[in-house]
């Protein structure tokens, strides 16, 4: 599953949806580096994208950075969509 969303943002780096799904596959993965790596990079890329948001903060979360989790959120809720 790995190699077809590499290759899905490989086609289409401005795919949020895919980034964030590659970061979700390393956050289960337990690889918490590549998965803020891609999860930052969907931010970038679709700063209302509020799935992309939502799944940094969750990492910094499980990271035991609360400050930083709730940072994520607030500072961009009121621009973000949900759908």
């Amino acid at each position: 599953m790995i190699e077809a969303y590499e290759k899905a943002v490989e086609l289409d780096p401005h795919s949020a949806g895919a980034l964030v799904n590659l970061g979700t596959i390393y956050f289960n993965a337990r690889d918490l580096a590549r998965a803020e790596r891609y999860y930052r990079q969907a931010t970038e890329v679709d700063p209302s994208y509020a799935l992309a948001h939502f799944d940094l903060a969750n990492l910094f979360d499980e990271r035991g950075d609360r400050p930083k989790a709730s940072n994520t959120i607030w500072r961009r809720s009121k621009s973000l969509r949900v759908c």
